[in-house]
């Protein structure tokens, strides 16, 4: 039940994270699984041929009482499959990849965010970058 995932999040966020945004991950999390797995993520499978799920740290259910196992796994090394899956996939679209840039200001236009001015590391150059959508992905 996503909702007993919610709540986890939540508490262990210390009530602090945005809970419409952890609603809307923990909603959509069954549907992000089943993407991995189509664009090729070698999840591990019980004998029932469903995807492996087990408990990670703070899963419950009832508020606490009983434990959850809802962290889908590719044997040990769920990180590295999602990784390399992900990368294949950025591959074959295409993707162009600015390694070691820093993030220096959001370039804004009425409010809306309009690009990134970056700092290429190695050269020590500016670069701004124009988008329609910008995404902060900061980790942790």
């Amino acid at each position: 039940d996503w909702r007993w995932h919610m709540y986890d999040t939540v508490k262990g966020s210390d009530w602090l994270g945005d809970q419409d945004a952890i609603e809307y991950m923990c909603r959509e999390a069954v549907p992000a699984v089943i993407e991995l797995e189509h664009f090729g993520v070698p999840f591990s499978r019980t004998e029932e041929g469903k995807i492996y799920q087990r408990s990670f740290g703070g899963m419950t259910t009832h508020f606490g009482e009983g434990r959850a196992e809802r962290t889908c796994a590719a044997a040990d090394r769920t990180g590295h499959a999602i990784l390399h899956t992900l990368y294949q996939q950025s591959l074959k679209h295409k993707a162009e990849f600015f390694i070691e840039y820093f993030a220096i200001d959001l370039i804004m236009d009425e409010g809306v965010c309009r690009g990134v001015l970056a700092w290429d590391l190695a050269t020590g150059e500016l670069h701004r970058f124009r988008a329609h959508c910008v995404v902060l992905a900061t980790g942790g």
